[in-house]
């Protein structure tokens, strides 16, 4: 039919159906269209229709797909695992559970912190079966379970899963009790989704109300969204793990008030400083930033413009907007230093932001709850971004 797939994104095609610009989805026998109204969508799928030996079953306006809550209203679009949720919650017999919500996903406190790190669970298979029994679920499966829910639409709780996931092999008991902390979590904010907002509101979709930011006495400064052009943000947390220094990375990549991509990273290479483990974060997000741009290139949507990274270390900056090594640096990894070239080639930019405005900042470390519900609301696109 004269559609093509993306570059990176096989699953993913873009073509022209009767002179209307058409966005087609498809994973293993599921498709989800993305197009004008909803008279295009099917004269589009009639056509389709004919080149299957069975039509595809319609559904109408998309609500669900493959695992995930997809609300549509006239301001905004809103992805959640709301069902998904509750069916693990249920499984676990934690649904209706009495015990007290948390407002973070992790513990800020220290003790707690360094008995993680440190702490090994049982390695005789009799004994693991038996705190497994005590604990009441499987501690590999409840991680599966969370790392679904982290990676398609709650990037809030990304850097708890990550980091309890490293433990899956001989977790103690304060793990699984750390686990249990992060479902508990969940089971407060069931409703959190991403939101993506329009630039126009579309009047023939339902009217939904706003979402609900956490109290806060902070003013957030978001940055000016130019609609297709995306914004990252970039954070490290350096020398975080206590037994091997490794630090954490973290970034994620907004377009429409929202992250369509997201990471946090255990680095490889120890970081001598705060600058060294912040340029590989920047380094990591800006291959992600090029990434995104050649998709957004296959879909018809040039960006023109360099796509700015914020970060908050302003030595890192300095470096790479300067588009050359310190004395300090000369021992850091060849492959870092191509961030200066895509610098060079206006594919990127630097711009300082205030770690009190950082959303990455979530993505690298346990915060206190405060400064957490800010940066998740931001997370979670629940900031209308402001557009030019």
């Amino acid at each position: 039919m004269g559609f093509h797939s993306c570059e990176h994104e096989p699953c993913l095609y873009s073509g022209l159906h009767n002179g209307n610009k058409i966005l087609l989805l498809r994973q293993v026998d599921d498709f989800a269209i993305a197009c004008q109204n909803s008279s295009v969508a099917e004269a589009f799928l009639d056509d389709l229709d004919m080149h299957l030996k069975q039509p595809l079953k319609r559904q109408g306006l998309l609500n669900s797909f493959n695992g995930l809550d997809i609300l549509q209203s006239s301001r905004y679009t809103k992805i959640s695992c709301e069902t998904y949720l509750r069916k693990i919650l249920h499984g676990h017999n934690w649904l209706t559970s009495t015990s007290t919500p948390v407002s973070s996903p992790m513990s800020t406190d220290h003790s707690t912190l360094t008995n993680i790190y440190i702490s090994k669970g049982p390695t005789c298979e009799i004994e693991k079966s038996d705190l497994e029994l005590k604990m009441g679920f499987k501690y590999r499966r409840a991680i599966g379970e969370l790392m679904f829910v982290a990676t398609t639409c709650r990037p809030d709780i990304l850097f708890a899963t990550v980091f309890l996931s490293q433990y899956s092999s001989n977790p103690a008991e304060c793990h699984y009790t750390a686990v249990k902390r992060v479902f508990r979590y969940l089971r407060s904010t069931i409703s959190d989704g991403l939101h993506f907002w329009r630039s126009q509101e579309d009047f023939s979709l339902p009217f939904t109300p706003l979402p609900t930011l956490h109290p806060d006495n902070h003013r957030v400064t978001l940055p000016v969204d130019n609609t297709y052009n995306p914004l990252a943000y970039a954070d490290a947390d350096w020398a975080a793990n206590i037994l091997h220094r490794r630090s954490v990375g973290g970034g994620a990549i907004f377009i429409a008030g929202a992250p369509i991509i997201y990471k946090c990273k255990l680095q490889h290479t120890v970081a001598l400083s705060t600058t060294e483990s912040e340029l590989y974060a920047a380094c990591d997000v800006a291959k992600m930033v090029r990434y995104v741009r050649i998709v957004l290139k296959s879909l018809g949507i040039n960006i023109s413009t360099p796509t700015t990274i914020f970060e908050d270390n302003a030595a890192a900056i300095a470096v790479t907007n300067n588009e050359r090594a310190t004395k300090r640096l000369r021992h850091v990894d060849i492959r870092h230093f191509a961030i200066f070239k895509w610098v060079q080639n206006s594919e990127i930019k630097l711009h300082p932001i205030s770690t009190h405005n950082n959303p990455a900042d979530s993505l690298t470390k346990p915060l206190p709850v405060q400064l957490y519900n800010r940066h998740s609301d931001t997370l979670l696109g629940k900031r209308p971004p402001i557009c030019n």
